[in-house]
């Protein structure tokens, strides 16, 4: 048998099947790529055709049922969108969109597909913070701060993605604050405002905006003062510290008063008693002078105070008053009112012989000098040891012995420590004096001295 056969060589071509990518975009500008996008925000995709073929490709986007159609040459992109995260699942369980993109060279015929997956990120959530001494209340996005309180506003802030904070605006008023935390001064001049929070994280995810209204309460408005004014009081004396709230104790606040500590800014001890006061003050016309009724008789107000007794006072003293508002914010306020003690004399008497010239004679404990000679004259030379170069003390001598008193008084003054020498006196016998020593501050005491013949 024969076998008859023929050959024939058969080229088989391949065409370049395009390649095209889909890239996610938190907008329409092809360069804002993203590798998540917000949960509440529109998305869009960025197509490219990387192939090097002239042919146009025709590549259609499927996300969730949505579709959208794009031709491209090689090297040519297009952005298509927007879609709405998870259109078509609960976003609140769902976190994601399946995405498949097919594509066909109109020229070839050839044609291949592809998936992706977008995951998106919830937004992060903000609560705002209010700390401070002056914070009252906080109910419904307010709060209730007294006057002239310093109150710190931050922010809680939490994230299920576990995304840092990016940026942080605080808006109030006609003012910005980029910071973290700010710090305000509550004043009545803005008895309320608004406080605006804008907090994004580093996906761009922004939370809803926080709002906290701020209300000023009004703190409680009084004086307060001493009695002694700025004279002072001597050591041992008694002092009257007194509050005015301008409306004869109307404005119904509870008062109280401490030691102050200027240094440890700090109270002592308990609080110092205190009481209500009435006081009768005249009534002046415009001029300063006293009116009166039709009937002739001085016209008076009662006015009322609040007063705290300050006893036996021996050093200078701060005190912290405070005034509470009886209202359901319960306001405070208060003042420091600093005492002024001034020294009692503390006198050094030496006696002068005018008669022998023997000078700086001094007594014993029981105030005696040695004897004299009967009708000597002697001077007693008196200083007194606690005064300042600005205070004067003034000297008054007399003689207290029994059926003897003295009509003339022998007075004089010497400033600071300086000393004041009495007039002469002739001494006929044993006598007692008492020299008063007043400065001019006010304190004074009373020394008495012996003189024997």
């Amino acid at each position: 048998k024969y076998f008859c056969y023929s050959e024939k060589n058969i080229v088989i071509g391949s065409d370049e099947v395009p390649a095209v990518t889909v890239q996610l975009l938190a907008s329409a500008n092809s360069a804002d790529k993203k590798k998540v996008v917000c949960d509440y925000k529109y998305y869009y995709l960025l197509v490219t055709n990387t192939s090097s073929s002239p042919n146009m490709v025709d590549v259609v986007v499927n996300v969730e049922g949505t579709e959208k159609e794009s031709s491209l040459k090689g090297g040519g992109f297009a952005v298509v969108g927007p879609f709405s995260p998870n259109s078509n699942a609960d976003a609140s369980t769902v976190l994601e969109d399946k995405v498949e993109y097919s594509w066909t060279d109109r020229v070839t015929g050839c044609e291949s597909k592809n998936y992706m997956t977008v995951n998106f990120v919830k937004r992060p959530t903000v609560s705002i913070i209010a700390n401070g001494g002056g914070l009252k209340d906080s109910y419904d996005s307010k709060v209730e701060v007294c006057d002239g309180a310093v109150v710190d506003l931050s922010f809680d802030y939490s994230s299920t993605s576990g995304a840092d904070v990016a940026n942080v605006l605080w808006s109030y008023g006609s003012n910005t604050n980029k910071t973290e935390s700010i710090q305000i001064t509550a004043n009545m001049l803005q008895p309320s405002l608004l406080y605006n929070l804008n907090v994004t994280d580093v996906n761009g995810c922004e939370a809803d905006m926080e709002t906290l209204k701020v209300n000023v309460v009004a703190s409680p408005k009084f004086t307060a003062w001493l009695s002694s004014q700025d004279k002072g009081v001597c050591e041992g004396g008694t002092d009257s510290l007194i509050v005015s709230d301008n409306n004869n104790l109307g404005n119904a606040y509870t008062y109280s008063a401490y030691v102050y500590d200027a240094v440890a800014n700090d109270v002592i001890g308990s609080p110092i008693p205190g009481k209500e006061m009435e006081k009768s003050e005249p009534v002046l016309d415009e001029n300063g002078k006293q009116e009166m009724d039709e009937n002739g008789t001085p016209k008076v107000d009662v006015k009322k105070y609040y007063l705290f007794e300050l006893s036996n006072l021996n050093e200078s003293l701060s005190y912290k008053v405070e005034a509470k508002s009886n209202s359901a914010t319960e306001c405070t306020s208060s003042m420091i009112v600093t005492t002024k003690v001034n020294k009692l004399p503390v006198l050094d008497i030496k006696m002068t012989n005018t008669t022998t010239k023997k000078s700086g004679i001094g007594h014993d404990e029981n105030g005696k000098f040695p004897a004299v000679c009967q009708n000597d004259q002697v001077q007693f030379v008196i200083s007194n040891t606690t005064a300042d170069p600005s205070v004067s003390t003034t000297y008054k001598l007399r003689r207290v012995t029994a059926n003897a008193f003295h009509d003339k008084y022998s007075l004089v003054t010497a400033s600071g420590t300086g000393e004041g020498t009495t007039d002469k006196l002739t001494i006929d016998k044993s006598h007692r004096y008492e020299i008063t020593a007043t400065t001019s501050l006010g304190c004074e005491v009373v020394a008495y001295v012996h003189r024997a013949t």
